[in-house]
C-alpha cells in the first residue's frame, strides 16, 4: 500500500472513531508484550480500535512510522526508553504542535506472547496509569476537561442535582458538557468550581473529537457518552 494510501485510510470512516479509540501498542519488536497488549485492549472494559509495533529495525516486523503515529489517539509503551523514542518521533516526524497521549506500563521484555501473568500485568499496569489520571470522587477541579465525567450539584438544563454529564468540547476558560437528558452547555472556570463536581476521567471518552453540535446531538443518540452517565 502506497504512503498516500495509507494516510487516506487513517480517517476511514468504517473505523467508527469517536466510538472505539485507536491505540498504538509499542515494544522493542512488536512480537510479544505490545500484540498482548493490543489484545487485552481491544477487548472489554476498553474495546479500543488497536494495533502492535516495534522500534528495533533490526528485528520489528512491523516498524513504528509517522503513519501510525499519525493513526493513533494514544501510545502504550512497554518501557520508558520506547517512550522516550516514540515522543521524539512524534516531534520530529508530525505536523510541529502534534499532542499525543503516550504511556509507559513499564514492562520488561520477559514474557511470551499471550502469557497469563503478561496479561495480568498489562492490565493492572493500564489500570495504574488511568488512576493517575483522576482525582478522588468529591473533589472540585478547575479546567475541567474534555472526557470528564462530573456530577450537577444543583438542578441545571432539565436535570436534578445528581445528574452526570460529560466534558466533550474545550475553549479557551472553561468546557462544553452534555447530561444525561441529551442537554448541553458551556461553563467556566468559576463555574465549574460552583456548579459542578468531579467524579472520573472516562478514558474512552478523553479524545472525543467536537465536530459541531449537531454531531453531538448524533452521537449521544447513538450512545456515544453512555459510558460516562454510568
Amino acid at each position: 500500500m502506497s504512503q498516500m494510501n495509507r494516510l487516506a485510510n487513517i480517517e476511514n470512516e468504517y473505523q467508527n472513531i469517536k466510538k472505539h479509540k485507536r491505540v498504538l501498542c509499542v515494544c522493542s519488536a512488536g512480537l510479544l508484550r505490545s500484540p498482548t497488549a493490543a489484545l487485552v485492549l481491544s477487548q472489554d472494559p476498553y474495546n479500543f480500535n488497536t494495533r502492535a509495533a516495534g522500534l528495533s529495525p533490526e528485528y520489528a516486523l512491523v516498524l513504528v512510522d509517522d503513519v501510525l503515529l499519525k493513526w493513533a489517539d494514544e501510545i502504550v509503551c512497554m518501557e520508558a526508553e520506547q517512550k522516550y523514542q516514540v515522543e521524539h518521533m512524534i516531534k520530529t516526524l508530525l505536523p510541529e504542535g502534534t499532542k499525543k497521549t503516550v504511556y509507559n506500563l513499564d514492562i520488561p521484555d520477559k514474557f511470551s506472547y499471550r502469557n497469563k501473568e503478561l496479561i495480568c500485568l498489562i492490565k493492572d499496569k493500564y489500570e495504574s496509569v488511568l488512576e493517575q489520571l483522576e482525582e478522588p470522587i468529591g473533589k472540585k477541579m478547575n479546567n475541567l476537561t474534555v472526557g470528564t465525567v462530573v456530577r450537577l450539584q444543583v438542578p441545571c438544563l432539565g436535570n436534578e442535582a445528581g445528574t452526570l454529564g460529560v466534558g466533550f468540547n474545550d475553549y479557551e476558560d472553561g468546557c462544553q458538557f452534555i447530561f444525561e437528558n441529551g442537554d448541553y452547555d458551556g461553563f467556566s472556570l468559576e463555574e465549574q468550581e460552583n456548579y459542578l463536581e468531579f467524579v472520573r476521567i472516562e478514558p474512552s471518552l478523553i479524545n472525543y473529537k467536537f465536530i459541531n453540535v449537531v454531531q453531538v446531538s448524533r452521537d449521544y443518540q447513538d450512545g456515544i457518552f453512555n459510558k460516562g452517565f454510568k
